[in-house]
């Protein structure tokens, strides 16, 4: 839910006074949208999912005591996309021995106003000994606004295993 923008009854008026649920009906007459609602009690409420955009909302108002007492009006809502999309958490830095596979994480992203594009770019760094190197994979999430975030997981891996060796030593000493 992006939030409630307004209450259309601050703006309404019952013969020259401004009037309130109690008395009025409303009801969206055109330009309605999933996720815009125009509640009994005059709130406009904007919910998450919501293209950013210009939406025209025509809705009428009507006295309760007197049916056929209706007006009209207009109402323009702006959606505009200035938040970032959210990626979701990743592992913690990891580190696996050099016999083993790295294998990352998928990353998920969600943005309030419909869905985010995610790509990821690695980037590797060669350790100080033969076989190590960390790798950091770092994902990219954009919006349809243009918004961005990232986040990185990373993966080192070690020479965690012992030397072993194929040719017996004498235990004897001179």
């Amino acid at each position: 839910l992006i939030g409630t923008i307004g209450n259309v009854l601050d703006n309404d008026t019952l013969n020259g006074i401004l009037t309130d649920s109690e008395k009025v009906t409303i009801a969206i007459v055109s330009g309605g949208n999933p996720n815009i609602t125009l509640n009994n009690n005059g709130t406009l409420t904007v919910q998450s999912g919501i293209a950013p955009g210009n939406y025209v909302v025509t809705y009428q108002i009507c006295e309760k005591l007197n049916a056929t007492n209706c007006d009209t009006a207009t109402i323009t809502i702006n959606v505009q996309d200035n938040e970032s999309p959210v990626i979701a958490a990743l592992p913690a830095p990891t580190t696996i021995s050099c016999s083993v596979t790295p294998v990352f994480a998928q990353a998920t992203a969600t943005d309030t106003c419909g869905p985010a594009n995610l790509t990821f770019e690695d980037t590797t760094v060669q350790g100080s000994c033969a076989g190590s190197y960390s790798i950091t994979r770092t994902w990219t999430a954009k919006d349809s606004a243009g918004n961005i975030t990232t986040a990185s997981q990373v993966i080192n891996v070690r020479d965690t295993a012992a030397p072993t060796t194929s040719r017996p030593y004498s235990t004897l000493v001179d």
